[in-house]
């Protein structure tokens, strides 16, 4: 999504280039600046997350849970860990 703002403030700056607005120019590149900053400061935290191996907040990891195993949903894993380690 960064290439398509960054394609806009490429267009914006032919649109300096046509109106004579020269204040214009600086407005888009400090948007489109701040945008890959935002960009890569977002990735950079997924990235780390990765790494510190965080976990999912608990109502992704309850949907995870109703996805792969729908009869131990809602359980708490105190009561489901000896049916597991029993096999059944």
């Amino acid at each position: 999504m960064t290439d398509v703002w960054t394609s806009l403030g490429v267009i914006g700056v032919g649109l300096v280039w046509l109106s004579g607005w020269l204040w214009l120019d600086p407005v888009i590149a400090i948007l489109v600046a701040m945008n890959i900053v935002w960009t890569g400061w977002q990735l950079m935290q997924r990235s780390a997350a990765g790494l510190m191996d965080i976990s999912l907040p608990p109502e992704k990891l309850e949907r995870v849970r109703c996805q792969h195993w729908p009869d131990i949903a809602g359980r708490d894993w105190r009561e489901v860990a000896p049916e597991i380690s029993a096999g059944g």
